[in-house]
């Protein structure tokens, strides 16, 4: 039961209080809201071989998941353009049975009166399932799951890439570096055990 009072209008009834959020929001009455059903495509590009890569909204619940909603929420990326950058890799991906596991580098860099060296280097590691199911984590799919991950290889083996790493793999600017003296490589480019100097 609603009632209203001038231009605004309050929910008599509480139970209906979720649903009526849920209807503002998907209405876009609230900026900023990231409403995607899990099972929706956020972004679909072919990887290097030709495969047709899926990345859905997917699903996190603190535990498990995939898609989308994993990769921002467990490894702290947030643009898609990350997670295409590792998947359209040269070299294909590595297949492991019905998945392909790619690899890139986010490379960050000082500069010191004008003389610039790397000092970072973090894999990015992505994993796409090829394969059909109807079910996955929850979803009802009925088609191929795509995207399960992307996530940093981090030494300290922390869950979440450092800040930079989304800015060097989403906005490349191959090269010269951005303003936050990030790189985007299919290569590690800092110094380290068999790494070029």
């Amino acid at each position: 039961m609603w009632r209203t009072t001038g231009t605004s209008l309050f929910m008599i009834d509480s139970r209906l209080q979720a649903s009526a959020l849920v209807a503002l929001l998907a209405a876009g009455g609230i900026h900023g809201a990231n409403i995607a059903e899990p099972k929706a495509i956020v972004g679909q590009w072919n990887d290097a071989d030709g495969n047709r890569v899926v990345l859905r909204e997917g699903n996190w619940n603190g535990k498990v998941g995939f898609g989308f909603a994993k990769i921002r929420a467990k490894h702290g990326i947030h643009e898609i353009g990350s997670v295409r950058f590792v998947t359209t890799n040269p070299a294909g991906g590595e297949q492991e049975g019905t998945r392909r596991v790619y690899l890139a580098y986010a490379n960050r860099q000082e500069c010191n009166s004008g003389i610039c060296r790397y000092v970072e280097s973090v894999p990015v590691r992505a994993v796409v399932e090829f394969s059909f199911a109807s079910v996955y984590y929850g979803v009802k799919l009925d088609d191929v799951v795509g995207v399960l991950t992307t996530y940093c290889l981090n030494e300290d083996k922390a869950h979440d890439c450092p800040p930079w790493v989304d800015a060097a793999l989403a906005r490349p600017a191959p090269g010269l570096g951005d303003v936050l003296g990030t790189v985007l490589s299919y290569l590690p480019l800092s110094p380290g055990p068999g790494r070029p100097r």
